[in-house]
């Protein structure tokens, strides 16, 4: 039975190694930095307000890990949940940990949260499928994002 728990301060290194893991796999543009992921942390234990990290462990090893942000929405009336980060290790994969990390987070989440909102690579259809299965739908507005004005302020 898979078990999912906040990420302690001695979790960063395999945290770290996730992330990696997961930019490695699905390449980004803005591939996270070890500094990234430690900074990330630190904001989320100082305020935890903001988001979360969770670790995903199956018979008591780190299968996968999630990144939950947290934002307040006027349109949902209340707070979403932001899955900006999921991997699952592949000697993980096809187990149901991904299905159960869901279930968690329903079960969890649910009175905290209004929505639950993520983004997949249009090339990872595996992936896609399993949110699609879960509940998951294309929203109507599409995603725009401005990072080069925003990093240089």
């Amino acid at each position: 039975m898979p078990t999912f728990r906040k990420a302690e301060a001695a979790d960063v290194p395999v945290l770290i190694e996730l992330v990696e893991a997961l930019y490695t796999e699905d390449p980004s543009p803005l591939h996270p930095t070890p500094e990234h992921t430690r900074r990330t942390f630190e904001v989320f234990a100082k305020h935890p307000e903001k988001g979360t990290a969770l670790l995903m462990e199956q018979d008591g090893q780190v299968a996968g890990y999630a990144l939950l942000v947290f934002f307040w929405s006027n349109e949902y009336g209340g707070h979403k949940v932001f899955i900006d980060e999921l991997f699952v290790s592949p000697a993980w994969r096809g187990k149901g940990l991904a299905t159960a990390f869901f279930a968690y987070l329903l079960r969890e989440w649910a009175d905290f949260a209004v929505a639950f909102e993520l983004e997949v690579t249009p090339y990872n259809a595996e992936a896609r499928r399993l949110y699609e299965r879960l509940g998951f739908v294309q929203a109507k507005n599409a995603n725009l994002v401005l990072v080069e004005k925003a990093n240089n302020k």
